[in-house]
C-alpha cells in the first residue's frame, strides 16, 4: 500500500511540468509515488519525464483525454495498482513546499472523512495568498476564496470550507469507490473537481484546508486567463464555450444545478454567469 499518490495531468507545458516535479519530488513525507499523464504533448514533455524522473509513473494519452479523463487514470492506477490510501490531485502550473504532502496528510489523518486542500500563494509574491477554499452563501451566490481572512478562523490551521477546487487537494481513496470518478461525460474539463467534492459530501465527508499545506501558483498561466487577456470576440466565445475557456457557462450550469440546494441555485447561476460574461472585458 502506499499512503499518498500524487495524480498530474499534462499537456504541453514541458518547463511548468518539470518546474513542478522538481518541487513534488523534494518531499519531507517520504511514502508517496508521482503519476503524470500526458495527454499527446509535443513539445517533449514525456521525453523530459523519463530523462529527468524515471521514478515517476507515465501514462500516455492521444490528445482526447482532456483534465477529467487524465485525471481519471491515474486515480486508478494509484488506486488498483498502488494501492493508495489517499490520492492528491495537483496542476502543473505550480510548486509546493518541502512540507506540503506531510502537513496536508497531518491535517486529514485527525478529521475523519476528511478531504483536504492547501492554502496558494502568488510564486510571484510568495507572501500573497490567492486561495484557501471556497465558501458559498446559498442565498447570494457569492463565494469567499479567502477564507482565514475571517476574524473568527485567522487562529485556526485547519479551516472548513464548501468545496476545495483540484488544484492542490488530498482525497482518500474511499472516495472514488463511495462516490465514483470524476465526470468525464458532463465536465470533462472544467467543474469535475467540484462535483466530486458534493459527491462526497453526499458520503459523509467534509471538507477543510490546512494553513501549513503551501503551494505556489504560477497566476498567469491558466489557460482562461490567456484568453481573458487577448479581449476579442473570437476568444469571448472560446472563454465561454469552450472546454478550455475555463468561463464555459454550458458546465457551470450544469455543476451548479446539479449540486447545489434549490434555494442556491437562482442567485448562483445569475451571479456565475453574469460575472463570466461582463468579467471577461474587465
Amino acid at each position: 500500500m502506499t499512503k499518498i499518490c500524487v495524480v498530474l495531468a499534462v499537456h504541453n507545458r514541458k518547463v511548468l511540468t518539470q518546474n513542478f516535479l522538481d518541487s513534488i519530488s523534494r518531499q519531507s513525507f517520504q511514502d508517496y509515488k508521482i503519476i503524470v499523464v500526458d495527454d499527446g504533448s509535443t513539445d517533449g514533455t514525456s521525453e523530459m519525464i523519463k530523462a529527468n524522473f524515471p521514478n515517476v509513473k507515465l501514462i500516455s494519452g492521444d490528445g482526447t483525454l482532456w483534465w477529467t479523463a487524465s485525471t481519471n487514470l491515474a486515480v486508478k492506477y494509484a488506486i488498483d495498482s498502488l494501492k493508495a490510501e489517499y490520492i492528491c490531485t495537483v496542476n502543473d502550473d505550480t510548486e509546493v513546499d518541502f512540507y506540503f504532502l506531510e502537513e496536508l496528510y497531518n491535517a486529514a489523518k485527525g478529521i475523519d472523512k476528511a478531504i483536504v486542500g492547501c492554502f496558494a500563494y502568488d510564486i510571484e509574491n510568495r507572501s500573497k495568498l490567492l486561495y484557501d477554499g471556497s465558501t458559498v452563501n446559498w442565498l447570494t451566490g457569492k463565494i469567499n476564496v479567502l477564507n482565514s481572512e475571517g476574524k473568527n478562523n485567522k487562529d485556526k490551521d485547519v479551516l472548513p470550507v464548501t468545496y476545495y477546487i483540484g488544484r492542490g487537494v488530498l482525497i482518500p481513496s474511499t472516495v472514488f469507490k463511495e462516490a465514483g470518478f470524476y465526470d468525464e461525460k458532463n465536465f470533462p474539463q472544467s467543474w469535475a473537481d467540484n462535483d466530486l467534492i458534493f459527491r462526497a459530501k453526499e458520503k459523509g465527508y467534509k471538507v477543510f484546508s490546512a494553513k501549513k499545506a503551501k503551494q505556489f501558483i504560477y497566476a498567469d498561466e491558466s489557460s482562461h486567463l490567456k484568453l481573458k487577456r487577448a479581449k476579442t470576440l473570437s476568444n469571448f466565445k472560446r472563454y465561454l464555450f469552450k472546454q478550455q475557456g475555463g468561463g464555459n457557462v454550458i458546465a457551470f450550469s450544469k455543476y451548479v444545478t446539479k449540486n447545489y440546494p434549490w434555494y442556491g441555485i437562482p442567485s448562483s447561476l445569475i451571479n456565475g454567469i453574469l460575472s463570466r460574461i461582463l468579467g471577461y472585458w474587465k
